[in-house]
């Protein structure tokens, strides 16, 4: 069974209703504050509320736009104020266009459902009425396309064929809405039969919108968005550790680097005072060095004289004697 708009959700359509005609009009809506003026919507579908309130607004619009073709003829009440109503227009327009993509989403969410443990008569009830949503969405998108067209047309130049279509739709539209005496009666409510039953029907017995398996799908959501962020502050955690741990073994890198640069200091220093040794040692070396070879040139100078001394006495001494 289709699920059916709440009294609070038709109440917050009526509410985007009337201020966007606050907005355009600069005006309250009156229409909101009398109970037997807002739709009654009961036994209707979320689908088919929607339509309503679609239709309300492109029927404000369209006044809006004639408003301003006829200041656009007239030139009374100022360029300023046609540029706030062309503003304003662009607003609804903007708005109606939102309203029906929402629509189109809803009609696209009831194609899909599917039943289950349903009757031959269920399951073809839900063909006819999906085939039925699939209808008036074309006809309002034409209904739409019409207002968008209209609004394009200045000050008053309009189309007389867009005019008579737009009417048209219009029309089917508000045939569209209409249902069979058993499927629209409910306790105090009577089927939609014209526009102007709109205004007359009052706003008792509506069923409420069964959120709850929209509330269970909620609860698991949240069940699994607590489970992935457990599993990330594990992650973080695990992170954190190895961060600490990483951060120990680098201060024990950095004090074995401290040590090692205070030995390599006494080191050098070290080897700055054996080199410092050395050369005292070479510089006393010196002096002996320069010592022993003036000794070694006497001994050397010694053993020449004493072989010339030699050479002397034997062979030149007996040669002197002969002659």
């Amino acid at each position: 069974m289709a699920v059916t708009v709440s009294k609070a959700t038709m109440r917050d359509c009526m509410r985007r209703l009337a201020k966007t005609y606050e907005e355009s009009a600069g005006t309250a809506y009156a229409g909101l504050n009398e109970e037997d003026s807002l739709p009654d919507v009961a036994g209707m579908t979320a689908f088919e509320a929607r339509k309503i309130i679609i239709t309300k607004k492109i029927d404000l619009t369209r006044k809006k736009i004639a408003e301003r073709d006829e200041i656009g003829r007239t030139r009374q009440g100022g360029p300023d104020r046609l540029v706030r109503l062309n503003n304003n227009i662009k607003k609804m327009i903007k708005s109606i266009f939102t309203d029906f993509d929402e629509m189109k989403q809803l009609q696209v969410r009831n194609l899909n459902k599917r039943l289950f443990f349903s009757t031959a008569i269920k399951i073809q009830q839900k063909k006819e009425q999906d085939a039925k949503e699939a209808e008036d969405i074309i006809l309002l998108a034409e209904h739409v396309l019409a207002l968008e067209n209209e609004d394009k047309k200045r000050f008053g130049n309009k189309n007389k064929d867009v005019s008579s279509m737009a009417s048209k739709v219009k029309k089917q539209l508000l045939q569209g809405l209409m249902t069979s005496n058993e499927e629209a009666k409910t306790s105090d409510g009577q089927p939609i039969k014209t526009e102007d039953d709109l205004d007359q029907l009052g706003f008792n017995d509506l069923p409420e919108l069964d959120i709850s398996q929209s509330l269970v799908r909620v609860e698991n959501n949240k069940a699994e968005l607590s489970q992935a962020l457990d599993a990330f502050s594990t992650k973080v955690e695990k992170l954190s550790v190895i961060a600490k741990s990483i951060s120990v073994e680098l201060d024990e890198q950095g004090n074995m680097v401290d040590d090692l640069d205070e030995k390599a200091k006494k080191e050098v220093e070290r080897l700055e005072n054996l080199n410092q040794k050395v050369e005292k040692a070479l510089e006393k070396s010196g002096g002996i060095m320069k010592y022993l070879a003036v000794l070694i040139f006497l001994i050397i100078a010694c053993m020449v004289f004493a072989l010339l001394y030699i050479l002397v006495v034997k062979y030149i001494s007996p040669i002197t004697k002969n002659l």
